[in-house]
């Protein structure tokens, strides 16, 4: 899987989600099709 996008609170928005945490979207570089969304409290 390689990354996407990633979206951090307080980051570049004036706001915050997920207990200040960090959103990934993966892609496998196989399968274009399949994709992953993970998040990380800090």
């Amino acid at each position: 899987m390689q990354l996407v996008f990633q979206v951090d609170s307080n980051d570049n928005l004036p706001f915050m989600f997920g207990d200040v945490g960090c959103g990934h979207i993966t892609q496998c570089k196989d399968h274009k099709n399949i994709v992953a969304f993970a998040w990380a409290c800090l």
